[in-house]
């Protein structure tokens, strides 16, 4: 089982709380584990009176349901975690921030293991936020195709390395890689006076869409939202709670052509917290992110992040 770290940079590596950091757990006893470091900068890990810098190893046993923590003020993104049974993964950034105005937010995702990572991707916009940045984090040495409103870029990122791209609050972003990537999507905080910290959010490959969610919309923010993204023709078969979707809820709207023949619709649609159910009348898969803001806050996360009928 192998896993691979996507994180941030410290806004300011003199404040411990900004600290990327990478945690982990074991369900059975006797896992063997083995860290394998990327720290940004060259810099240097002690434990245990031991240094420890890129490319260095880090190699111990754990307890059923013991856990270990990983703290740097720099970024550990590219770190790759490897395990002999079942471990789950946690990677982010204790509290961070993506520019100078706000709070931090704690940032924290679970990570899929890398024979889950998929190759195409389609990252909506962050509704309500000044932009954000768009993370791929490379498993092996990938090619990759970046499509923003028309415009193709082409990158080579090595392994463990990663590609790091700015989009604006209205660009639906399609991503192309010739072996599986992990892509993180970073929501900026709007501007001086205005509400919502940054987050974190996985974003699912579409081998990972699923026809029907069943998810909680957590209570008190301002705002919450679904994010949908799906087939243009299957657009009429949503049903949001069993009945079709109000065009009022609607917030924006935009469609991508991820190839010639394949469009999808990226729909932003507001929600009240609480349960809620979304499926396709017809089977179709699509894919889910819900987020929301209040003040001095935000959150998102991905409705599913792995493969159907993998557990």
């Amino acid at each position: 089982r192998r896993y691979i770290v996507g994180s941030s940079a410290p806004y300011s590596p003199d404040i411990s709380d900004y600290n990327s950091q990478v945690a982990f757990v074991a369900a059975e006893d006797n896992t063997l584990v083995t860290v394998t470091f990327n720290i940004a900068d060259g810099r240097v890990l002690v434990f245990n009176n031991k240094k420890y810098q890129t490319g260095h190893k880090m190699e111990f046993e754990m307890k059923q349901m013991e856990d270990f923590q990983i703290s740097h003020n720099r970024d550990l993104t590219g770190t790759v975690i490897e395990s002999s049974k079942p471990i789950a993964v946690f990677a982010g950034n204790k509290c961070n921030k993506l520019k100078r105005f706000g709070y931090c937010s704690h940032l924290v995702e679970q990570l899929p293991p890398t024979s889950n990572l998929d190759k195409t991707f389609i990252v909506a916009p962050s509704l309500r936020k000044t932009g954000g940045v768009v993370r791929v984090v490379a498993n092996s040495k990938t090619n990759l195709q970046v499509i923003v409103n028309g415009t193709t870029k082409r990158a080579t990122v090595e392994k463990t390395r990663h590609y790091d791209l700015a989009v604006n609050d209205n660009s639906v972003t399609v991503i192309k890689a010739n072996a599986g990537v992990l892509v993180l999507s970073f929501a900026v905080r709007l501007g001086r006076r205005m509400a919502g910290d940054p987050y974190m959010t996985l974003i699912p490959g579409l081998e990972q869409y699923i026809n029907q969610y069943y998810i909680a919309v957590p209570k008190g923010y301002d705002e919450n939202f679904l994010t949908v993204i799906i087939p243009s023709e299957a657009k009429s078969s949503l049903r949001l709670n069993s009945k079709p979707v109000s065009s009022g809820s609607v917030v924006t709207e935009a469609s991508v052509n991820v190839t010639a023949e394949a469009e999808y619709v990226t729909m932003v649609i507001e929600v009240a917290g609480g349960a809620h159910q979304i499926e396709t009348t017809d089977g179709t898969r699509f894919g889910l992110l819900i987020h929301g803001r209040g003040r001095e806050d935000g959150y998102g996360y991905a409705g599913n992040m792995v493969s159907p009928g993998i557990i």
